[in-house]
């Protein structure tokens, strides 16, 4: 029952730490969202500037528009999956209205991982492992009674009983041994080692499928990660450059609308694919500390 108890808890916090990164996500996808919008309010300014200067088509008006939009309605959408982040997370306390404003934490702290050995060394502690140590012990336990009752049980009885023709006591002593010629006990001890033999091999299976998810849980982890610094040190910065180039180069009328807006969209994109690598990342990390047991 404390095995079983012990899993429920650990099933139940690792989900509530993936919902609490997934808020953390999602408040970051709202700052990048509104970040957005504001490009794109900039952008349509700049285009109205152009072509009130008469260096740009009334047709490109337009176009911005239609962005700034499009960039509204991504706004609201990312607004409302916020929303659903939140009252997810609280209903882990029992509430349906999330009574907090924000959470804590930095969605881009991209920590190096631990070794693959660090980890399966710790993976003993998992409940669902450790349960088997207690389980095995049992069956081992209900082999051994099953055994002992093959020999057979001694009756001893005393008394006293009285003859009435001489008119004497004695004190009489019996013992009873039953010969178990037919009932040896041989059905319950094979079921016995049966259920023995049973529980080492869903031992065996539990481990191997801990096993299993560990190395699932940290691949997906080291490759979230390689992409996260691949994005963050290289991806990003070259995103924010082209659109830097691209946003002077059609103030000087050197580049078109859709070379600005492409720039854009581009680096929106990859800061969106940051938070989403990252996310996957954490999440990857919760489940693979579940499997060794909790630690986060």
């Amino acid at each position: 029952a404390q095995w079983d108890y012990q899993a429920k808890r650990l099933d139940l916090f690792a989900e509530a730490a993936k919902a609490y990164v997934e808020v953390l996500a999602a408040q970051e996808q709202l700052n990048l969202a509104g970040e957005l919008n504001t490009l794109a309010q900039e952008v349509k300014n700049t285009v109205q500037e152009r072509i009130i200067a008469g260096k740009e088509s009334p047709p490109e008006a337009l176009k911005a528009e239609v962005s700034l939009s499009a960039s509204r309605v991504e706004l609201e959408n990312v607004r409302r999956r916020l929303d659903i982040s939140r009252t997810r997370l609280a209903g882990f306390w029992g509430s349906i209205h999330p009574d907090f404003l924000g959470l804590k934490g930095n969605i881009y702290d991209i920590r190096p991982h631990g070794s693959y050995e660090d980890f399966a060394a710790r993976i003993a502690q998992n409940p669902d492992l450790a349960r088997w140590t207690a389980e095995q012990n049992q069956r081992q336990a209900a082999l051994a009674l099953e055994k002992a009752r093959t020999a057979p049980d001694i009756t001893v009885s005393a008394g006293t009983k009285y003859y009435s023709e001489p008119g004497d006591t004695a004190f009489i002593v019996g013992v009873a041994i039953p010969l178990p010629l037919f009932d040896r006990n041989q059905g319950n001890i094979s079921a016995a080692r049966a259920r023995l033999e049973k529980s080492r091999h869903l031992a065996r299976e539990s481990e191997m499928s801990a096993r299993t998810g560990l190395a699932q849980a940290y691949t997906s982890m080291l490759s979230a990660y390689d992409l996260a610094v691949n994005l963050r040190d290289t991806i990003i910065p070259a995103a924010r450059q082209s659109f830097a180039a691209a946003r002077e180069g059609y103030q000087q009328g050197k580049f078109g609308y859709l070379d600005l807006l492409d720039a854009q969209r581009t680096l929106f994109s990859a800061e969106q694919g940051v938070v989403q690598v990252r996310l996957a990342m954490l999440q990857n990390q919760v489940t693979l500390y579940k499997v060794l047991g909790g630690g986060w």
